[in-house]
């Protein structure tokens, strides 16, 4: 069973709120949970001499719900339209400034 097939199987009361207020909840405590991977994507940025932004990743992603969960997407590099575009980066640097953030936790 999926996360999202789980989530709606719950018998939620009649207070839930509305999708865009738990979005945004989420996006809080994702931020005051996540402060290496905040730090990493910030470094990166720093890093990166492309047109474009590193971004925390996203769940509204064109991969399959299937494919998203076996291979969670952390970070991405976007253009100003928010897709993806092409890193100047290497891999190695990449993965070096991630390794690097959750060894500083």
């Amino acid at each position: 069973m999926t996360w999202m097939e789980w989530y709606n199987s719950l018998e939620k009361p009649s207070w839930t709120p509305a999708p865009c207020t738990i979005g945004l909840i989420r996006q809080i405590l994702y931020a005051i949970s996540n402060q290496a991977l905040i730090a990493a994507v910030r470094s990166l940025q720093e890093r990166e001499t492309a047109i474009g932004q590193w971004a925390l990743g996203s769940t509204n992603l064109p991969f399959g719900p299937e494919l998203q969960e076996q291979f969670p997407i952390v970070s991405r590099f976007v253009n100003d339209d928010g897709k993806a575009a092409a890193s100047e980066l290497s891999p190695d640097v990449v993965a070096n400034v991630f390794q690097e953030s959750c060894s500083a936790e």
